[in-house]
């Protein structure tokens, strides 16, 4: 009826702005819920809009062998949730934080001694937010910081595979109801309407932040160089500095350290 209304003139041309307004944003909205197609193919509209959302709620579902809401196996993901390091690698955590991860994980992980090592102490601690937090910005140790980093931050086969699928499925519905891909669905009614017009503005918008970020990468490079060399940072001229690599487990922790140093001065 909505279509019938603005597509008769004598009817159309007596709503208000408002009205009219309303009712285009209604019928967009009945369009895409795929009400304007035929029957079969709106069948297959329902079918893809229920399959991206279970292929969601697998990507953000724990690992398992088979899920019964998609009806697809996805392959399990294996790795470790914890990693197993020395006691004393734990350096810079403040000390409130490593009891609170000692005494909530004591009774499923306890601090051993490990012969291989020295006979030092070691703890087999769980990945997860709270302690990826505090070891990425106040732990010492590059390589603890490196493994949190890998294990917290890295994909898993079964998460990929369900990212493909939605991806996949959302293409073919956007090519189902006329659009070119799914973004070009999606910003349809939206102030910048078409992606050309949001990758222009994301450019343009990097543009105009790279100076500060360049500068703040030269900052950490030059808290690194320091660190590394234990010498006052500005010491170094800005082609060794530029030469000093940056890893993703580094960031939080020279920002940290860049943030500390301004409160101090």
């Amino acid at each position: 009826k909505i279509v019938a209304v603005l597509e008769d003139r004598e009817i159309s041309s007596s709503l208000s702005a408002v009205e009219h307004s309303v009712a285009l944003s209604f019928r967009r909205d009945f369009e895409k819920s795929g009400i304007h197609l035929t029957k079969d193919v709106h069948s297959r509209f329902v079918v893809l809009s229920s399959e991206i959302n279970n292929w969601s709620n697998e990507f953000l579902r724990p690992a398992r062998k088979h899920s019964h809401h998609t009806g697809v196996p996805c392959r399990p993901h294996t790795s470790p949730s914890y990693i197993t390091v020395p006691l004393d690698s734990l350096r810079g955590l403040a000390p409130a934080v490593l009891s609170a991860m000692l005494q909530q994980y004591h009774h499923r992980h306890r601090v051993q001694r490990n012969p291989a090592l020295q006979g030092q102490q070691v703890i087999k601690l769980p990945v997860n937010d709270f302690t990826a937090h505090y070891i990425l910005r106040d732990c010492t140790e590059d390589s603890v910081r490196e493994q949190v980093y890998r294990l917290f931050r890295g994909g898993s086969d079964y998460r990929v595979q369900a990212l493909e699928e939605v991806l996949r499925r959302r293409r073919q519905l956007a090519r189902l109801v006329g659009y070119r891909s799914f973004a070009a669905m999606a910003l349809h009614d939206k102030m910048l309407r078409k992606p050309e017009h949001v990758d222009g503005f994301l450019r343009t918008l990097a543009h105009q932040v790279r100076p500060n970020w360049q500068r703040l990468v030269h900052q950490m490079r030059s808290e690194k160089r320091a660190l590394v060399l234990r010498q006052p940072r500005g010491g170094d001229s800005d082609e060794a500095t530029s030469l000093t690599p940056l890893w993703g487990w580094d960031q939080d922790y020279l920002m940290a350290r860049l943030t500390a140093g301004a409160r101090d001065v």
